[in-house]
């Protein structure tokens, strides 16, 4: 099985936030479909400043009742 990658390295300037804002640093990450709007708030992962994350994503087909005739 062949296995593709993306490695992403990305400088969130920590000490430039703004304590009023929030009190943590960090990303916030959603993997979604094009015709679905994102919601990262309520779906998304979070990813810490300072760390690594390995994250494993599988594609799902769903078939619809015509396509499986």
């Amino acid at each position: 099985m062949l296995h593709a990658g993306l490695e992403l390295t990305v400088n969130i300037d920590q000490y430039d936030y703004v304590r009023e804002a929030g009190d943590t640093a960090g990303l916030r990450l959603i993997v979604h479909s094009a015709d679905r709007l994102p919601f990262p708030e309520d779906e998304g992962l979070t990813i810490s400043p300072g760390q690594t994350t390995s994250i494993g994503l599988r594609k799902v087909l769903k078939l619809g009742p015509r396509l499986l005739k």
